[in-house]
């Protein structure tokens, strides 16, 4: 149990006065970069609300969207209302796992089911390997390093499949993108 978190830091020879900052500058630091397969609206499910929480945020310095969702069933439901680009589902989840909803997603909206990267601390159980062959999605092994997300969250866009329905974005302003219950 638990988390592992690395922090790099990169080593200054010459600091940088406050002088040398000019606004070309100061907007290349703060401006979060474009994902290179475009900006997605990506769903985070996960009952554990700090690991969505930290999978948001890398998201959102990729330049994605993220909705956070903590309930399958309730993930269900916000998917007939939204459109998403992608899922990002935990496997092991109280009520309703991982397994359960992809298997109903499947029938809800299948090319939706291909998007779904699933995320785990489990890969050396039978069970959970023979379930990640069998859907051929990819996974991301807990915990989660930027790049990987970044590299599975591109790979996974760039391959959506080409008889997808088009994304239509909500009308009205009944859906604001963010975090739900």
């Amino acid at each position: 149990g638990g988390a592992c978190f690395v922090l790099e830091f990169p080593l200054m020879t010459n600091p940088v006065s406050d002088s040398s900052v000019t606004p070309a500058t100061t907007e290349s630091l703060t401006t979060a970069p474009q994902p290179a397969a475009g900006p997605a609206h990506i769903l985070v499910l996960d009952d554990e609300k700090p690991i969505a929480e930290m999978l948001a945020e890398m998201l959102s310095l990729l330049g994605h969207t993220p909705t956070l969702c903590h309930a399958a069933p309730h993930a269900l439901e916000l998917l007939e209302k939204h459109p998403f680009d992608l899922i990002l589902s935990d496997i092991r989840m109280p009520i309703m796992d991982g397994k359960k909803f992809y298997q109903a997603l499947k029938q809800q909206q299948p090319s939706l089911a291909e998007r779904v990267i699933f995320l785990t601390g489990d890969t050396v159980n039978e069970d959970t390997r023979s379930f990640l062959e069998a859907t051929g999605n990819r996974h991301l092994g807990k915990p989660f390093r930027l790049a990987t997300v970044e590299e599975a969250v591109t790979q996974a866009l760039s391959a959506a499949p080409h008889n997808a329905p088009p994304r239509q974005e909500p009308s009205g302003a009944a859906f604001t993108p963010g975090q739900l219950a």
